[in-house]
């Protein structure tokens, strides 16, 4: 009786134990918690027009909290302490920040991003605003080729714009010919779309020769998108602007990029020794005599005799480990009201992947633009 007694203590005293711990890891997170969310901050978020915003996300900086508008434009977000920074970010819209202060509400007004709302995209009949195009196009901007390390500009697109395709017919330094394609062959004819620079089409060789510097944008016009250039577009017309001179000071600017290309893996081929060996093993094998002896394979092991016996790897003998790669761009643009004007000179180049040969590409382009108003 008595060790039933003392028993029953044991397990009561045990689950004292449990319950004051637990209530104590209660108190300490609703304690934790207090001191997170110390207070609620609430608000509207709407348009210059004064209609709410859905969807609006608004985040404490620095941290995971967080929470997004209601159909009412309207949130509510608890924050930590009154140095919190709201962030609030929305499609098509400036992000804003602003503290919290000892401010329980917060409500804010957002403006539309222009940037976004009024980026041009060059089509057959003139300039539109990319938001109000209907047809399918593809816009790639100046900038976005120039970053990319390639001596072609063909290659610099691809990948760049959907639907459009690339590949070189050989691998000659400076691209080779390069074929581009507008979702893919439409045709069992020619499938070459039509190139329009400065709105002047039927430009030959392609974008091989054109300088990444020197483009503005490139515009692809598919479908019934390119429908106003004719027959001549049933693959696709590719429109590239390349840049003007603004009125101003002159201005100078100076580009230049210098690289290596590099195989992107070799075959790893045996040896002499190694074929030698195998031969033997594959004449072996089917019952004939072996084709060297030991002293011959020694000999295309050790390189003794390397006129009788060679060891020679080719592909080290002819193939470099890296080829040089240059480009270097000079522009100067400037003007007044009535007469502005554009200068590029450009020089870029590739050395070929083969040791002792001539097979080296040099380019050299100058382009010049000039407009002039005549009269008023």
């Amino acid at each position: 009786m008595n060790k039933t007694f003392r028993d029953f203590k044991t397990i009561t005293g045990v689950i004292k134990t449990q319950v004051n711990r637990l209530l104590l890891l209660v108190i300490f997170t609703l304690s934790a918690y207090t001191v997170f969310a110390q207070k609620t901050v609430t608000g509207t978020v709407i348009d210059v027009d004064g209609e709410p915003l859905i969807g609006v996300n608004i985040v404490v900086k620095g941290t995971t909290a967080g929470t997004v508008t209601d159909v009412d434009g309207t949130y509510i977000l608890g924050v930590a302490n009154n140095d919190d920074v709201l962030v609030f970010s929305y499609i098509g819209y400036l992000s804003e920040e602003i503290p919290v202060g000892d401010k329980t509400v917060v409500n804010i007004t957002l403006i539309e991003d222009t940037r976004v709302i009024d980026e041009l995209v060059v089509v057959g009949y003139g300039v539109q605003k990319k938001v109000t195009v209907t047809g399918s196009v593809a816009t790639v901007q100046g900038e976005d080729l120039e970053a990319s390390p390639t001596t072609n500009l063909t290659n610099a697109m691809v990948g760049r714009m959907p639907g459009v395709i690339g590949f070189q017919r050989a691998d000659e330094p400076g691209g080779g010919g390069t074929t581009i394609r507008i979702r893919g062959r439409n045709s069992l004819g020619s499938n070459d779309p039509l190139i329009v620079i400065d709105g002047v089409p039927g430009r030959t060789g392609g974008l091989d020769r054109l300088n990444p510097n020197e483009i503005e944008s490139i515009s692809v016009l598919k479908d019934a998108a390119a429908a106003i250039y004719g027959s001549r577009a049933a693959n696709g017309v590719i429109l590239v602007t390349t840049k003007r001179g603004q009125a101003g000071k002159p201005t100078i600017n100076y580009t230049g990029n210098y690289g290596f290309s590099t195989p992107t893996r070799l075959p790893e081929m045996a040896n002499a020794f190694e074929y030698a060996t195998l031969l033997n093993e594959i004449n072996t094998n089917v019952g004939g005599n072996p084709v060297y002896n030991d002293e011959e394979l020694q000999k295309f092991k050790d390189g003794s005799d390397p006129w009788g016996y060679p060891n020679t790897n080719w592909f080290t003998e002819t193939i470099k480990d890296a080829s040089p790669m240059y480009r270097h761009d000079l522009g100067l643009s400037g003007g007044t009201d009535k007469f502005q004007y554009y200068i590029n000179l450009a020089a870029n180049g590739e050395d070929g992947i083969y040791k002792n040969s001539a097979n080296r590409y040099d380019q050299y382009s100058v382009r010049v633009n000039l407009d002039a108003t005549i009269n008023d």
